[in-house]
C-alpha cells in the first residue's frame, strides 16, 4: 500500500522541532476562526483570484503557497503533496498545525520567520499590523482538503478549471518534467481515495492509471497520469463543495467571462470588503498591453482566455488527454 505520510510519530517530531526553532510563536495562541482559504490545482487560477481578494480595505494577512519551504518542513519536495487522501486528520497532524499557526497572534516578522529568508516575500504577500482575517491561497496537498474543511469550518472558495488546459500551462510553466502532482499522481490509485469519490468505477480508475506505466512513449505516458490526475482532483474539489456548506467553488471560465461579478462574489463569501482598490487591480491585470512591473503572471485577456489555443499540447496530445477525461466523465 502506498505510505501515508505525516502519520503517527511524525506530527510530534515536528511539533518539537517547531518549538526549538521558533520559541517565540510557540507561545502565542492562534484564532483558527479567521481563516479563509483559496483551494485549487496550480495554473487554474487560483493566483489571480486570490491577488484581487487581497486587494481588499479589509486589514489582511494574504500568504501564498505558504506550505512550500515552511520551516520546519511540512512537504517531502517542495512540489510534492506528501499527504495522500485522509477525510479526517489528527488535530496534531502537522498539515493542520501549519495552517493554525498562519493565524498566530504574533508580530508580523516573528510569521514571517516560518519561512526561509529567500521564500519570505513570496510567502507573506501582505500583512497588515491590525489584520482581521488571514487569507490563504494553496495548490499543495489538496488531497487532504476534507480534513481540512472538518477542522477548519470557514469560508473557503475553491477554483476549479478545465483539465486540459491546466496541463498545458502547467507544461507550459514548468516543462513537460514537472515535478508538481508526482506525488498526487500516485496517491490518487489508493482506493480509499477512489471509493469516496468515485464509487461507481474505482478499480476501473485504478488499473487504468496503473496500466498506463506499460503504455510506450514517454510523453504520452505523462500526459496520461497527469491529465486523469487532474481531473480527478477537479471532481474530488466539487464533490465536496456540494457537501460542505464552507465552500462555495468557481469555475475558472466564469470567472475569464465575467470577472467582476465572480470576484465580488468570493470577495462576500469569505468577508472581504471589495472596494476601489480591487476594482483598480482588476482593472489593471484584465489586460495584456502596459503590463504594471511585477504583475506579469496575473495579467490576462480574460475572454482571450476562453476556448484559447494550447500552447504546449500537440493536436493528438489533447485527444489523448480528452480521451481519458471522457472515460470516466470527468
Amino acid at each position: 500500500m502506498f505510505r501515508r505520510a505525516g502519520v503517527g510519530r511524525w506530527h510530534w517530531r515536528w511539533e518539537r522541532r517547531f518549538k526549538k526553532r521558533h520559541p517565540v510563536l510557540a507561545q502565542c495562541r492562534s484564532d483558527r476562526s479567521r481563516l479563509r482559504l483559496i483551494l485549487g490545482l496550480g495554473r487554474s487560477g487560483t493566483t489571480w483570484l486570490s491577488q484581487l481578494l487581497a486587494a481588499t480595505p479589509t486589514p489582511l494577512r494574504f500568504f501564498s503557497e505558504p506550505l512550500s519551504h515552511f520551516v520546519p518542513p511540512i512537504l517531502t519536495k517542495p512540489d510534492q503533496g506528501g499527504i495522500s487522501y485522509r477525510s479526517h486528520l489528527p488535530p496534531e497532524h502537522r498539515l493542520l498545525r501549519a495552517y493554525e499557526k498562519l493565524t498566530l497572534n504574533a508580530q508580523n516578522d516573528e510569521i514571517a520567520a516560518l519561512w526561509e529568508e529567500p521564500h519570505r516575500d513570496v510567502m507573506v504577500v501582505r500583512a497588515d499590523a491590525n489584520w482581521q482575517l488571514v487569507l490563504v491561497k494553496e495548490v499543495h496537498s489538496l488531497l487532504a482538503t476534507e480534513a481540512l474543511l472538518r477542522f477548519f469550518p470557514e469560508p473557503a472558495v475553491f477554483i476549479t478549471r478545465d483539465p486540459l488546459y491546466i496541463l498545458d500551462s502547467l507544461f507550459v510553466f514548468d516543462g513537460l518534467n514537472t515535478m508538481y502532482l508526482d506525488w498526487e499522481s500516485m496517491a490518487v490509485t489508493e482506493l480509499s481515495f477512489l471509493s469516496r469519490f468515485f464509487s461507481g468505477c474505482a478499480e476501473a480508475i485504478g488499473r487504468r492509471l496503473k496500466n498506463i506505466s506499460s503504455i510506450a512513449g514517454k510523453r504520452r505516458r505523462i500526459i496520461l497520469v497527469k491529465a486523469l490526475t487532474i481531473g480527478l482532483i477537479k471532481s474530488m474539489l466539487q464533490f465536496l463543495g456540494s457537501e460542505f456548506e464552507s465552500v462555495k467553488v468557481i469555475k475558472y471560465e466564469d470567472l475569464c467571462h465575467d470577472p467582476s461579478t465572480v470576484a465580488q462574489s468570493c470577495a462576500e463569501w469569505l468577508g472581504l470588503e471589495w472596494g476601489a482598490t480591487n476594482q483598480e487591480l482588476l482593472r489593471q491585470t484584465s489586460q495584456v498591453k502596459s503590463i504594471p512591473a511585477g504583475m506579469e503572471d496575473i495579467c490576462r485577456s480574460p475572454n482571450e482566455q476562453l476556448n484559447r489555443s494550447f500552447k504546449f499540447l500537440e493536436p493528438k496530445d489533447a485527444e489523448l488527454g480528452r480521451e481519458i477525461l471522457n472515460e470516466f466523465g470527468l
